[in-house]
């Protein structure tokens, strides 16, 4: 666990605007408003029964802003960010906070609380065996692991036998993802225990797990249903304000240029317009197509607004040729790029957080 106590030297300003030279205390996460670290504030509101969404995005706009913002100099295919810091100031914070102390210590005694649990929600590594029934799943998605498959009356019906390529989970327990026959005997048993006792969730973990939760979907919901162009909100901008480096985050002026999917436009169309007007080569034109058919959408160029806009206006030309309607294209400022980004990380964060402990699937 990190020590929150502890004090560090205040920041001096600095004589380059580099945003990426900007450090934001190397030791703790601090609330931008008090400089006090930001799971006492969290604790403090909590208390006051006044914790919102407001006091998560309120530490999230500096930092999601530092870690997450795509660096204009790099190449929009090979973007790398400090993971590490990112787990520190962002998501240890939220471990942290809901648990209040030690959360690998805390997550195992509630795992063991409810043993055998309800649901299994195993995470698929690379390489593993996941099992298919034909006649019990909803859909070939809804997959058991090896465990569960072989406590199941499923391994006496027709099913199918894959290998995962990584991620997504055992969909053992869950009624939504079954005809008929949705829990093996080992998590039978769990659902008649979880019937006959409840939520076993400690109350105060309880609601402060359920305000996290209730928080991160409101933030995630805005960041990726919504559009934010060209900038964020008013509640997730950085403020020239601010003291310090703070104030160097407001005056990031970097833009990105986004390009959508569409059922219109081919393959073929978009890499020749991205190869022509953004001048990269085939290679990458084909890399960027192919995650915007993945993703929904790609950034294919960060710098200044005015750049990006042009790229915009020439992009939807040669490809509003034919009497065809243009792909649709944004210029957003880099900070949306950095909170949509952390935005799918942390619903990752919430999957993986939930599967921990049935009382927090509960929640959910």
């Amino acid at each position: 666990m990190n020590n929150y106590s502890m004090q560090t030297d205040p920041p001096t300003l600095l004589d380059d605007h580099d945003i990426s030279d900007v450090e934001l205390s190397p030791v703790r996460p601090l609330f931008p408003i008090s400089s006090k670290p930001c799971i006492n504030v969290w604790m403090d509101k909590m208390m006051k029964g006044i914790l919102s969404t407001t006091h998560f995005k309120e530490y999230w706009r500096i930092w999601v802003a530092k870690i997450y913002s795509p660096d204009p100099t790099g190449s929009c295919l090979t973007w790398a960010f400090d993971e590490e810091l990112a787990d520190k100031m962002l998501y240890n914070t939220l471990d942290e906070f809901i648990c209040n102390g030690d959360p690998q210590q805390i997550l195992k005694q509630l795992a063991e609380m409810e043993n055998p649990p309800s649901v299994c929600g195993k995470f698929f590594k690379a390489g593993e065996p996941t099992y298919y029934c034909r006649e019990c799943a909803i859909d070939p998605t809804c997959v058991l692991c090896v465990s569960c498959f072989k406590e199941s009356v499923h391994q006496n019906h027709k099913y199918k036998i894959a290998t995962s390529g990584g991620g997504g989970c055992c969909d053992c327990g869950d009624p939504e993802a079954w005809k008929q026959n949705p829990f093996c005997n080992k998590h039978e048993a769990g659902k008649i225990a979880r019937e006959s006792s409840g939520n076993k969730l400690p109350e105060d973990i309880r609601e402060r797990a359920q305000v996290t939760f209730e928080a991160i979907l409101q933030y995630c919901y805005e960041l990726l249903t919504l559009e934010h162009a060209p900038t964020l909100p008013p509640d997730l901008k950085p403020r020239e304000t601010e003291d310090g480096p703070l104030s160097l985050l407001a005056a990031n002026e970097t833009y990105c240029t986004v390009l959508f999917n569409d059922e219109t436009h081919t393959f073929d169309q978009v890499i020749t317009t991205l190869s022509r007007v953004i001048k990269c080569t085939q290679k990458e034109a084909i890399e960027f197509v192919t995650n915007i058919d993945r993703n929904g959408r790609a950034v294919v160029k960060c710098s200044d607004f005015q750049h990006c806009t042009e790229l915009k206006v020439e992009i939807e030309r040669f490809t509003s040729r034919h009497n065809s309607s243009p792909l649709k294209v944004l210029v957003v400022h880099a900070h949306v790029i950095a909170h949509q980004i952390f935005a799918m990380r942390l619903l990752d964060w919430l999957d993986q957080f939930i599967s921990h402990c049935e009382g927090f699937r509960i929640i959910f």
